[in-house]
């Protein structure tokens, strides 16, 4: 089910296997003015999971599907796909919700305490929504990072592995078997094609695009 709301940019994406909950949850949000999408399952969670990210995801625990919402959502981390997550479960115990908590979910709410408060969904979605602004711009950024680094060579690639390493051009020119002068050329290029003017922003786009330095 979707229902759609005058602000976009509040999407919420809802995730549980449960009819009851995908027509509850909804029903608090929308009076809010939020945007929601409820799916009953991973696969066709994944099947519309927007490229952007940056949204809040309500996410069942319990999940009664080929994974469960902490399986799905360590999958998402993996994927390194940013949403504000907020853990829905109906007997979640203090383990899980550490274990989900430190690896970046935002909140773990029981179903009980929804049903009996619902005012304790709306604060967890509106401080999501705080946290998905922000992932939103890491996303631009990491995308950005991303289109600058594919536009170089694989030579150029390997230039900048190591020049994240903070490797001097005759270091660089020893450890790759060239010349220091063809080391400054690729530098060079690297420095145009990611847009940036020192070693340390070249860094910076790296990591963003999950570019790896070379290990000493």
């Amino acid at each position: 089910m979707s229902q759609q709301a005058n602000n976009g940019s509040q999407r919420i994406l809802l995730i549980d296997d449960d009819p009851v909950i995908r027509r509850f949850y909804p029903k608090i949000l929308a009076r809010e003015g939020y945007d929601i999408s409820a799916y009953a399952g991973v696969d066709e969670f994944l099947a519309a999971l927007p490229p952007e990210g940056g949204a809040c995801l309500i996410l069942d625990i319990e999940l009664s599907d080929r994974m469960n919402g902490v399986e799905l959502y360590h999958e998402i981390v993996n994927a390194r796909r940013r949403f504000a997550v907020i853990f829905v479960s109906a007997h979640a115990t203090v383990s899980i919700a550490v274990d989900v908590v430190r690896s970046g979910a935002l909140n773990v709410l029981t179903k009980g305490e929804i049903a009996k408060n619902p005012e304790r969904l709306l604060q967890a979605v509106a401080d999501a929504m705080l946290a998905a602004e922000e992932f939103k711009k890491e996303n631009l950024l990491a995308a950005h990072a991303t289109a600058c680094c594919a536009k170089l060579t694989g030579r150029e690639k390997e230039t900048l592995r190591w020049i994240i390493t903070g490797r001097l051009n005759k270091q660089i020119a020893a450890e790759l078997g060239i010349s220091e002068r063809t080391v400054k050329a690729h530098r060079a290029k690297v420095m145009y094609k990611l847009e940036v003017t020192s070693a340390v922003e070249a860094a910076r786009i790296a990591l963003l695009a999950n570019l790896v330095p070379i290990h000493e």
